[in-house]
């Protein structure tokens, strides 16, 4: 029966802890050297392969920007956005293709390139070319890692596997990043200003416009605003206190006019004496009445408008006016003259009355017509201001709506003004070079070891990768081997007794070679093994832990080599 057997689950009870250790120690000690060998194998060649992963190197370059104190307080009401816009057009400048492409070629990063004839890069070079500044944009990135009331520190940095790059490109970055971000907030600051102005000079132009439709309402509709007294209401006063007068005028010169037309009719009865044949005339006398009324009117009018200084829109003035206006219709229709006749005393007494009533009733019947005219012109203009009274009330929610924008509109003009003195000020201090300043903080720098891949994430995968591969072929091992061990496990699997069981039989010759398998030559190809896995590791670890000392050595094999490949 062979030495190693598979055992069986029904050779142990499950519930005795004793024959699980025994048969795991029996399973390392016989698999030992199935585990060493592809475990340590396999780790070496892991930590050869891990040589092989490419190593990123970060490192960065600070950019300090260090305001005015004035500007500072400005900055924290007006120029907080605008600032906002410069750092993140800066963010996006830093990693524009075509600045990245200037730098590599001012510092020659491209001067090895494959170029033709004429000295232009060749399609294989343009390749790379473009390789390499989407290598380096996509490993660039920027922040501001401080932000106080006077200074804020921006940090570019540079992820990339040339160690040698990474410094030298942010340098070239940098001093391109400080003149730009100079002229972006200079451009931000004169753009904002413009735009504050435009929005400035709309809004003044927008309650400009407003204002002068909020003054056609008030010409158009007087009582339109109700927090200002209504001009029209003491004129509306005036002309009802006037109509009322003039009604009760015109019903007494009716009454004088019935009465007139009575006499008069009496005058010219039949029974009067018959009219005489000589006549001769004479000045009226009424003519010369209304001459001399209508000269006190006008003189009562100059004195109002010269010595009193009132209006021709007066109450007073323009009562004299419509007098005016009556006394010279009636003078116009009173004749200068009268005729008298030569008739008997009695005759003549009669003529006369007659005479006077019709003088009185044609004086009666103008003023009358002149009262009824001036009547219509009151009751139209009474009519005008109630017409013109309901469109204001109809109108009045568009001027309150013209109103309320107009307080909105200068409300926003007094946000804008408050914002366009402190932009200018800060405009001021930009050309006296005292907003904004821009430097350099210490030189660009890169880390000493790589950050990917880590030390220990590399370490790690290795030595678990080895492990695994150990125990998995232990596993596989333990699995395809079916020989038998014990007696009971026999008799379980075929179902035939045992009656008796011998050890295998080993020659003296099979025992040296035995011997001499387990002692020498199986140590040694383990320690070979596990040593060559420890300098795989050892290697791998300088390298990501002492990048410069691994390239030293790594210079110094290959010349060596070279040497001796040379001298042979």
């Amino acid at each position: 029966m062979q030495q190693f057997s598979q055992s069986h689950l029904d050779e142990f009870s499950v519930n005795d802890v004793r024959h699980t250790l025994r048969e795991i120690w029996r399973v390392v000690r016989a698999r030992r050297w199935l585990f060493i060998f592809p475990t340590f194998s396999l780790m070496g060649l892991a930590f050869v392969g891990s040589l092989f992963i490419p190593r990123d190197y970060e490192g960065a370059a600070l950019v300090r920007s260090e305001a005015d104190p004035i500007f500072s307080i400005v900055n924290k009401s007006t120029w907080a956005q605008p600032l906002a816009d410069v750092k993140t057009r800066m963010i996006e400048e830093v990693r524009e293709p075509g600045m990245i492409e200037s730098v590599l070629r001012d510092q020659g990063w491209f001067d090895r390139l494959p170029r033709l004839e004429d000295g232009r890069l060749a399609p294989e070079g343009v390749t790379r070319k473009n390789l390499m500044v989407s290598q380096v944009a996509s490993g660039l990135s920027a922040k501001v890692i401080s932000d106080t009331d006077n200074v804020q520190i921006t940090k570019i940095a540079l992820r990339h596997p040339n160690k040698k790059m990474v410094p030298a490109v942010l340098e070239g970055l940098r001093a391109r990043y400080i003149p730009k971000a100079t002229d972006l907030a200079v451009n931000a600051l004169q753009d904002a200003h413009a735009f504050l102005m435009s929005e400035a000079d709309q809004s003044r132009e927008k309650i400009a416009a407003l204002q002068q439709r909020l003054l056609e309402f008030e010409v158009k509709y007087p009582s339109i605003n109700p927090e200002q007294p209504d001009v029209t209401q003491a004129e509306e006063s005036r002309l009802i206190f006037e109509k009322i007068d003039l009604e009760r005028d015109i019903s007494n010169l009716k009454a004088t006019q019935l009465e007139l037309q009575r006499k008069l009719a009496v005058a010219e009865s039949p029974d009067s004496p018959s009219k005489p044949t000589v006549k001769h005339t004479a000045p009226n006398p009424r003519y010369a009445g209304l001459a001399q009324e209508i000269e006190r009117i006008t003189a009562e009018i100059q004195q109002g408008l010269t010595i009193k200084e009132m209006t021709a829109s007066h109450p007073e003035i323009v009562r004299l006016n419509d007098l005016l206006d009556m006394r010279k219709a009636e003078l116009e229709n009173t004749p200068p003259t009268v005729a008298i006749n030569d008739v008997p005393e009695e005759l003549i007494k009669v003529q006369q009355t007659a005479r006077l009533t019709e003088a009185d009733l044609g004086s009666v019947q103008n003023q009358l017509t002149n009262t009824e005219a001036r009547l219509a012109v009151i009751t139209g203009r009474l009519g005008e201001i109630e017409r013109s009274r309901t469109l204001a009330l109809e109108h009045r929610h568009l001027y309150h709506k013209t109103k309320a924008e107009i307080r909105r509109l200068e409300s926003e003009l007094r946000d804008w003004q408050d914002h366009i003195a402190p932009v200018a000020q800060v405009l001021y201090l930009e050309n006296m070079n005292r907003a904004v300043r821009f430097e350099a903080m210490q030189d660009a720098w890169v880390t000493r070891t790589p950050i990917t891949p880590k030390v220990s994430l590399v370490m790690l995968v290795c030595v678990g990768l080895g492990v695994a591969v150990g125990i998995l072929s232990v596993v596989i091992a333990e699995l395809i081997d079916h020989s038998y061990r014990t007696a009971k496990q026999l008799t379980t699997s075929l179902g035939i007794p045992v009656i008796e069981s011998i050890d295998e039989i080993i020659t003296a010759g099979a025992s040296r070679q035995r011997l001499l398998r387990r002692m020498v030559i199986m140590p040694m190809a383990g320690m070979l093994v596990v040593a060559g896995a420890v300098t795989a590791g050892a290697v791998a670890y300088g390298s990501l832990q002492q990048p410069e000392k691994y390239q030293q050595l790594t210079q110094s094999t290959t010349e060596l080599f070279d040497s001796l490949v040379g001298g042979e």
